[in-house]
C-alpha cells in the first residue's frame, strides 16, 4: 500500500474457461500468476521476517521505467520521490493540524469507535456486509493477472495450524522496503465452562514503515482472546463474536498510539483476519486486504475493500471531520491516504476508523477440497477475487505454500508494483 503516489489498476481483458470454475454474479473466472514465506515450524506461532527474493524476475527496464511513471508509484528518481512524498505530507499535516487547532477539524471521536450495536442490529450487519461483499466481487473490473509457476527461487513456508495444512508466501516485489506480516496460529479460550479451540489466521499491509504491521501481528490474538471472554460472559454467541473482533480492532489501535506515540502518527497497516471458532468461519477486516474462499470450485469473497471514493466510507471520513482528495486520479484521505480504514495512521486527526467489517459463514456451507485465501492489497491491485479463487481451485492439487508462493509470483509478473503476501489455508 502506499501513502502518496499508489497504484493506478490497469484492466487487460482475460480469457476464461467458465466450464472449470463459477463465480455468483460473475460472467466467468479467470486465471491467475503467484510469490512467497519462511516461519519457525516449531512454534505454533509463525512470524514471517520477509526480505527480497535471492533471484526475482526482472522486468525490461525499459517497460518498467514507463510502467512507473504512469502509476505514479515509484518514479525513476527515488530519492525525488522521497523528498516530494516527505514535502506533500507535511504541509498536509500542518494544515490538517491548523483546522483541528481553531475547531474546524474534529480530532478522534471515541464515542464512533467504541460504540456497540445490540444483538438484533449485529444480525442486520452481517447480512449486510455478506450481500456488499458479493456486490464488490460482482463489479469488479477485469484485471492483468495471470498464473503462472513461480521458480523455486521464490520462498514459501508451511505448517500445520491444528489440523490444517497452511502456506505463506511473501515478497517485497518493486517497493523499496517490506511491511507486510502475517500470523497463523491456534489457541484455546475458555468461555463459560467450555474450552474453544481457535484458529487465527491474518495478513497485515504496513504503510509509511513496518511497525504498525508488526504491534498487531505481535499483539493480536493475545487481545483477541481477552476480548473474546469479556464479551461472551454467559457462553459463545455470534453476538458476542461479532463484538469481540470489532473492539480487538479498536483496542488496538488505541494502544498503538499509547505506546508508540509518534510512530503512531505517521505508519498504519491494514488488516485482513479469518478466525475459526466454533465450527463457524469469521472474517474481519480493516482496509484493503482481503479473504477470499475456494468454496470447491465456486468462488466466495469474505471481506470487503475500504477504499475513500466508496460512498458509504466517503460519508464516515467526512463525519470524523475528514475530506477525500483526488490526488494524481486516486483518492487520499486528507490527501494523504488511499485506503479508507486502517489501524494507525494517527496523524489524519481521526479521520479514518479502525473499526472492522466482520463477516461469518457456517463451517458446514464450506464444501471439501476448499482453500482459504488472505491476501495483501499488492496481490489484488492486478487480480480479481475470481481469478485467485479459479487458480487455487485449478491447481488444487498443489500444497497450499506452492499456491501461496504461486499467487504472489503471478501477481509481481503480472505488474504488481506493491509488497505481495498470501497466506493460503486448505481449510476443508
Amino acid at each position: 500500500m502506499s501513502i502518496i503516489f499508489p497504484n493506478q489498476q490497469r484492466s487487460h481483458q482475460t480469457q476464461f474457461n467458465a466450464s472449470v470454475f463459477t463465480a455468483p454474479h460473475s460472467s466467468g473466472p479467470a486465471l491467475p500468476r503467484a510469490v512467497a514465506g519462511r516461519g519457525n515450524s516449531d512454534l505454533n506461532v509463525s512470524f514471517f521476517m520477509p526480505g527480497r527474493s535471492p533471484a526475482q524476475p526482472q522486468m525490461n527496464p525499459a517497460i518498467q521505467t514507463t510502467l512507473r511513471s504512469v502509476q505514479h508509484v515509484e518514479p525513476v528518481s527515488k530519492g525525488f520521490c522521497d523528498y516530494l512524498s516527505d514535502a506533500w505530507q507535511s504541509v498536509v499535516n500542518c494544515f490538517w493540524s491548523f483546522l483541528s487547532w481553531i475547531g474546524l477539524a474534529k480530532a478522534d471521536n471515541q464515542d464512533l469507535e467504541f460504540r456497540l450495536k445490540d444483538d438484533a442490529g449485529i444480525v442486520q450487519a452481517m447480512q449486510r456486509q455478506r450481500e456488499r461483499n458479493a456486490e464488490q466481487m460482482a463489479h469488479e473490473p477485469v484485471k492483468s493477472f495471470q498464473y503462472r509457476q513461480a521458480p523455486p527461487t521464490w520462498e514459501m513456508h508451511e505448517e500445520r495450524v491444528g489440523h490444517v495444512q497452511v502456506g505463506i508466501a511473501h515478497a517485497q516485489g518493486r517497493r523499496p522496503t517490506m511491511e507486510d506480516e502475517h500470523i497463523a496460529t491456534t489457541f484455546n479460550v475458555r468461555v463459560g465452562q467450555r474450552d474453544f479451540p481457535v484458529q487465527l489466521y491474518g495478513i497485515f499491509d504496513g504503510h509509511g514503515g513496518p511497525m504498525a504491521a508488526r504491534y498487531v501481528r505481535d499483539h493480536l490474538q493475545r487481545k483477541l482472546s481477552e476480548a473474546l471472554v469479556e464479551y461472551n460472559p454467559n457462553g459463545l454467541t455470534d453476538a458476542g463474536i461479532w463484538r469481540a473482533l470489532k473492539m480487538t480492532s479498536v483496542r488496538l489501535n488505541r494502544d498503538f498510539k499509547d505506546q508508540h506515540g509518534e510512530i503512531a502518527r505517521r505508519q498504519g497497516t491494514t488488516a485482513t483476519v479469518a478466525m475459526v471458532i466454533d465450527n463457524k468461519l469469521w472474517t474481519a477486516n480493516v482496509g484493503d486486504a482481503r479473504t477470499i474462499l475456494d468454496n470447491s470450485g465456486t468462488a466466495e469473497q469474505l471481506t470487503e475493500d475500504a477504499k475513500p471514493n466508496d460512498p458509504r466510507y466517503r460519508r464516515g471520513i467526512e463525519r470524523r471531520g475528514g475530506t477525500v482528495e483526488n490526488v494524481f486520479g486516486v483518492h487520499r484521505v486528507n490527501g494523504i491516504l488511499a485506503v479508507a480504514r486502517a489501524i494507525g495512521d494517527h496523524r489524519l486527526n481521526g479521520a479514518i476508523s479502525a473499526r472492522p467489517k466482520i463477516a461469518m459463514k457456517p463451517l458446514s456451507d464450506i464444501r471439501q477440497g476448499s482453500h482459504l485465501v488472505l491476501c495483501c492489497d499488492g496481490i489484488y491491485d492486478v487480480a480479481r477475487t475470481v481469478d485467485v479463487a479459479s487458480s487455487v481451485h485449478l491447481h488444487r492439487q498443489l500444497s497450499p505454500g506452492a499456491l501461496a508462493r504461486n499467487i504472489i509470483y503471478s501477481a509481481h509478473e503480472s505488474g504488481s508494483t506493491d509488497n505481495l503476501s498470501a497466506l493460503v489455508v486448505k481449510i476443508r
